[in-house]
């Protein structure tokens, strides 16, 4: 019985590594909720079996003051509902992160924890690359247009997909060495599958973080561990370059059976390098030839490499262009490096705010647009390290830095003292140091799936620490899954029905969306877009006084839940000018001015309520109340200059509205 629940344990946890990589990285809150409620019911059942559920003081507590200062950061949080939102995310992700150290106690484990990062990204990259073959239509894993042609995965985003399938390869390389033939085979399978996605990514950023991750792997491998390199990762992205340039050649021109039969021919090469490269080292009686082999193979490769980036003419008729010209680009010269830099500066401004403890779940998206340099959308700040700093302040960081610190001393501690299995460690910190690096300038862990495996990396190498551990009771456990999954269930009703509203609402059938955003909004009170949907659509159809009142009370609470939500502003401009009350819808127009200043469609939006409500009272009988909005209106000129001067992007108002503005004064000159 004992036996089998631990193969049970095994499935599970693979399943729920590799799985969330499938559904978008559960990038998006419905998806992950799913997963959550799914996940936690899994954990109840291996909790009430599972003997090595414990905390350790020295591995967990850093982690674990992580998570609590999410949790803190929900009482005074800019956006009350993304803030709760960020804690039950990082509750769950912490309890798979149990889970996974007390299944990564044994050795089976341990590889069926890496097995599920091969797996992972393995699959996302075959239906990739059979999307981009034309065989499958996987929504968003291979982009089309002229300029970004490359390969998204499974996760929609090329460079979080490219950071993966390094991560994987890394995993992969150490997986090469299991004794299992049948880990080795699907192992071996995807290894290839896995580096042309790589590849194909065309993530520069991704490519960077391999030669750090090399030098890990070298340091924490023996040396049988270290030949795996060569024969597993050097092999299979050897026989991607082989056929690169043809395949793509062919799905470009939209020639499935070819590009598909080029993809089996680069596999086939792969399959023979593997078995060449192989044989030659086994001929090896003594290491030293090995070992001086292996430094002539590094030095080619960065010779090659070096030569790829400085002269890439020279391999311009084997490699595609796309390739080449990313390769040439690898600089901090490039426009996206640069705006990265500016992404950094604009958090820095933003964390100010609250330096020591943050400003809580999903902050980022709802403050950067007052700090931002020039115009941009982005939901995220494309740097962990800032986004954790914006979220959770000083102290959220600092706990943050010190688990990674701890990771790799832990690691460090194991090599020194010959405790654990060099292969496992030499894949698993390596593979760590990936996302770790990779996190630094993009958003990869803000993508869950990514997350819950660097966590679970984490978890193998923890798991060799037995001191000071302390045994969760499994009920305790059971009871804490079953808590969490409840608004798991109640968030991913709540936002299908608010789905369905927002298409109601777009259709114009405002009392059908009136109805599924009240529902969405009683399953989760704390999110402010339900509610200013709610009140929006209400204001479309006021029939009583009473309903009026119930549109004003739902727009309140929305705006104090979250006051600086664009979408909640935007809301509560167009249910204020639907009840009559332009003066307030007025009031939210230069809110929005002020939430994003570099967004030229808000001021457009200002003057136009402005130019209502200064016409209503202009050609009435209060022209003296008209010139003193137009005067208020007109300061937006000294806004915008003063505003001109401080940002890399100058506000240019367009011929519209500077007759609108033109308007504005006439009015005031007028009544004077």
């Amino acid at each position: 019985m004992e036996t089998i629940m631990k193969k049970c344990s095994y499935s599970v946890i693979v399943l729920m590594l590799a799985l969330p990589v499938m559904f978008r990285g559960l990038f998006f809150e419905f998806d992950f909720s799913v997963f959550a409620a799914i996940a936690l019911s899994a954990l109840a059942f291996m909790a009430l079996f599972s003997k090595n559920i414990k905390f350790s003081a020295y591995c967990d507590t850093s982690l674990a003051v992580f998570v609590a200062l999410y949790g803190l950061a929900c009482l005074f949080g800019v956006n009350k509902g993304l803030a709760l939102t960020e804690f039950l995310k990082y509750l769950t992700i912490f309890a798979i992160y149990i889970a996974v150290k007390a299944v990564a106690k044994e050795n089976e484990g341990k590889t069926a924890v890496m097995f599920a990062v091969v797996l992972a990204a393995g699959i996302s990259s075959v239906i990739s690359l059979l999307t981009a073959a034309g065989v499958l239509n996987y929504p968003a894993a291979y982009s089309t247009s002229e300029i970004e042609k490359w390969l998204n995965g499974t996760l929609q985003y090329h460079n979080a997909f490219g950071a993966l399938a390094v991560t994987a390869l890394f995993v992969g390389c150490a997986l090469n060495k299991n004794n299992s033939k049948s880990i080795k085979i699907v192992n071996g399978f995807f290894g290839y599958f896995i580096a042309f996605g790589m590849i194909m990514s065309f993530s520069r950023g991704a490519w960077v973080t391999a030669p750090f991750a090399f030098i890990v792997y070298m340091i924490f491998a023996d040396k049988k561990t270290r030949l795996s390199f060569f024969e597993f990762a050097a092999t299979s992205v050897l026989a991607t370059i082989a056929v690169l340039s043809k395949f793509t050649q062919f799905v470009e021109a939209g020639n499935t059976p070819s590009a598909v039969l080029w993809l089996l021919a680069g596999l086939v090469i792969y399959a023979v390098l593997y078995v060449i490269v192989s044989v030659i080292f086994k001929s090896f009686k003594d290491m030293k030839y090995f070992n001086i082999t292996a430094i002539l193979v590094v030095a080619a490769i960065v010779v090659l490499a070096a030569i790829i980036v400085l002269v890439p003419e020279a391999f311009s008729t084997i490699l595609p262009a796309q390739l080449m010209e990313r390769l040439s680009g690898i600089s901090f010269g490039t426009d996206t490096v640069k705006e990265r830099f500016v992404f950094y500066k604009d958090a820095l401004d933003i964390a100010k705010k609250s330096p020591v403890f943050g400003l809580g779940g999903g902050a980022w998206q709802d403050l950067y647009g007052m700090s931002q340099s020039y115009y941009y959308s982005s939901s995220q700040a494309h740097s962990y390290i800032m986004q954790v700093l914006v979220e959770t302040g000083i102290l959220g960081l600092l706990a943050w830095l010190v688990t990674v610190v701890i990771f790799y001393i832990q690691a460090v501690k194991l090599l020194i003292k010959n405790k654990a299995d060099r292969k496992v460690l030499a894949g698993v910190v390596s593979a760590a140091t990936v996302l770790l690096t990779h996190s630094i300038i993009d958003f990869d862990l803000s993508i869950s799936a990514l997350s819950i495996i660097l966590w679970a990396l984490f978890a193998v190498v923890f798991a060799y620490d037995t001191e000071k551990a302390y045994k969760i009771n499994k009920y305790v456990g059971v009871a804490v899954c079953i808590v969490l999954i409840i608004p798991f269930i109640l968030n991913a009703v709540a936002l299908n029905v608010y789905t369905k509203g927002g298409r109601f609402f777009a259709n114009q059938q405002y009392k059908l969306a009136y109805k599924q955003f009240d529902k969405s909004a009683a399953l989760r009170p704390l999110d402010s877009l339900a509610l200013s949907y709610k009140a929006a659509s209400l204001s479309f159809n006021i029939e009583s006084q009473s309903e009026r009142q119930q549109v004003v009370l739902d727009m309140d609470k929305a705006e104090k839940l979250a006051p600086n939500s664009i979408l909640t502003v935007q809301n509560a401009m167009t249910t204020y000018s639907n009840v009559g009350a332009y003066e307030i819808a007025m009031d939210y127009a230069r809110k929005l001015v002020t939430l994003q200043p570099m967004n030229i469609q808000n001021y457009y939006s200002y003057l136009v309520s402005g130019y209502q409500v200064v016409s209503y009272y202009y050609r009435g009988e209060n022209p003296a109340l008209a010139k003193k909005i137009s005067d208020e209106v007109l300061t937006i000129k000294d806004f915008v200059e003063d505003l001109n001067s401080k940002r890399l992007e100058k506000i240019e108002f367009t011929d519209e509205m500077k007759e609108m503005l033109m308007y504005f004064q006439v009015v005031s000159y007028n009544v004077e």
